[in-house]
Order: C-alpha cells, then sequence, then structure tokens
C-alpha cells in the first residue's frame, strides 16, 4: 500500500545517504592521487589477483548503479533534458568529479567508462519501468527477474571473486576495505581502470611510482608488526 511504500522510499534514501556519506568522506580527505593509488596498490599486486580486480571492479560498480537508478533522490522528480535525475545520476557525477579531481587526465580517461556504465543501467531500469507499467495496464504481473534481481547477483559474484580466489587465494592478504571501507570503494574503480592501462604498457612514469609507493606502504606496515604475507 501507499504507506509502505513510502517507508521503501525512506530507507532507500537513507541507504543512498549512507553510502555517499561513506565514500564522500573519504573522497573529501584523501586528495592525493599518488598516495590513493598507493594505499589501494598495497593490497593488490598479484597479477591474478588484479585481472580479477580489473574484471569484477566495474561490475560491483555497475550493479550498485543500477540500484541506484531505481530511486529518485530524496522522492523528488527531476529531469534535465529529458533526463530523470535518480541516485545513480549523482553517483556518476560524484565518481567523475572525483576522479578528475585526483588527477585530471586519468579521470577524462575514465569518465567515458563510468559514463557508458551509467547510460546502460539507466536504460536497462528505464525500459523495464516502461514494460511493467504496460503489463501492469493489461493487468499482467511483471516477470519475476528484474535489473535489480540481476545486479544483486552480480555484486555478490564480484565480492566473492575479489575475496575468495582474489585475496584470499592469490594475494594472500584481506582487503583494502578492512582498513579503509570508503578510501577502499572510492579509488577501487580508477585503480582497476590504471592497472588494465599499466598492462598495456601506459603512463609508466604514473605506474612506477606507485610501485615506489607500494614498497614503501609495505615496509611501514611490516615495521609496525602488522601480519603480511611480505614481512
Amino acid at each position: 500500500n501507499k504507506s509502505n511504500l513510502i517507508k521503501m522510499g525512506y530507507t532507500a534514501d537513507v541507504s543512498a545517504l549512507a553510502l555517499f556519506s561513506v565514500v564522500g568522506s573519504a573522497m573529501w580527505k584523501n586528495t592525493d592521487f599518488l598516495k590513493e593509488l598507493g594505499f589501494y596498490g598495497s593490497y593488490h599486486q598479484d597479477p591474478m589477483n588484479q585481472l580479477i580486480h580489473f574484471i569484477f571492479i566495474p561490475l560491483i560498480w555497475w550493479s550498485i548503479n543500477v540500484w541506484l537508478c531505481y530511486l529518485p533522490p530524496l522522492g523528488l522528480s527531476l529531469t534535465v533534458l529529458g533526463h530523470k535525475v535518480t541516485w545513480g545520476t549523482l553517483m556518476l557525477l560524484i565518481y567523475v568529479g572525483y576522479y578528475c579531481a585526483l588527477d585530471t587526465t586519468s579521470g577524462l580517461a575514465f569518465a567515458p567508462v563510468l559514463t557508458v556504465m551509467y547510460l546502460l543501467s539507466y536504460r536497462a531500469v528505464s525500459k523495464e519501468r516502461e514494460r511493467n507499467g504496460t503489463l501492469k495496464s493489461k493487468g499482467k504481473e511483471p516477470p519475476y527477474w528484474s535489473w535489480g534481481k540481476v545486479a544483486f547477483v552480480v555484486h555478490a559474484l564480484g565480492w566473492i571473486m575479489q575475496i575468495g580466489p582474489g585475496h584470499g587465494h592469490y594475494e594472500g592478504v584481506k582487503p583494502a576495505l578492512m582498513d579503509s571501507l570508503g578510501q577502499a570503494l572510492g579509488v577501487a574503480p580508477l585503480f582497476a581502470f590504471l592497472e588494465g592501462w599499466w598492462m598495456m604498457g601506459g603512463s609508466p612514469e604514473t605506474a612506477a611510482a606507485v610501485g615506489e609507493l607500494v614498497l614503501a606502504n609495505r615496509r611501514a606496515m611490516c615495521e609496525a608488526g602488522r601480519d603480511m604475507p611480505w614481512c
């Protein structure tokens, strides 16, 4: 009924705000491009783990974006140039803005990738709503599977692959999010993109600088008495 829908809307808004506050706070505090990459890279040096993250981090970002594309921010019906604004729209703008602030070149290079993933999410959810509206007008029930449920499966698979084979088997160390959830979620998509770029030989100077920071971070962890495989 209507009251339940209102409660669900409030819950969705609170969840979206909580996510943005955790990630946004970390983004606000951490603005050193190389330092951020060095932090995240300290937990991702095994080639197989890097490959797993290169594949599944974008899928995790996409799955979250799908969920957020169902939700108008704070229940507001906003349209810009015929495009309906959702929490997914804000997610795209926040990430692109942050990455461009971290490093303009990398941010602008990665922005089209994030934009394409967002547009795929937006289109999928929009078409699903149109289809469900048509079915309901004919007195028919929408199909069981929705893009939200597909996103849930993709999201779960992404985390399983990263935590299980990626960190548990290949890297042998806990994920970066165990040390800083917001920082890891904020920089992870960009780092995964750059890992692929570095593998192809792009930006060797940046790759070398990040590699030096990774070594320094790992030495500091050992000196602090942390139980790490490389100590």
